[in-house]
């Protein structure tokens, strides 16, 4: 996380990924959170659920990836990781 990253509301996150004019609907968010293909919200306080902008975008470099065949991540949490590892790996050399 990085500290400028800026924190979406669900109606931020819906409006992420349908757009202004045609948000997915909140539903679609949290089923995919169920199922490992979209990050889980943060809690900066009770009853307060917030996204990283910087997670959704990573979110949807997965998509892209899977689409290309660049990536056979089941979900995102497993590009996360892969994502990690090849930076380590990176670092290493």
């Amino acid at each position: 996380m990085r500290v400028e990253d800026e924190l979406l509301d669900i109606n931020g996150v819906c409006r992420f990924w349908g757009g202004a004019e045609t948000p997915v609907h909140y539903s679609t968010i949290y089923r995919a959170i169920t199922v490992g293909a979209h990050p889980s919200p943060i809690h900066p306080a009770p009853n307060l659920s917030r996204w990283l902008r910087s997670e959704l975008q990573s979110a949807l470099a997965w998509r892209v990836a899977l689409r290309d065949g660049r990536s056979r991540a089941a979900s995102w949490a497993q590009w996360t990781a892969e994502l990690a590892e090849q930076r380590s790996e990176e670092a290493a050399a």
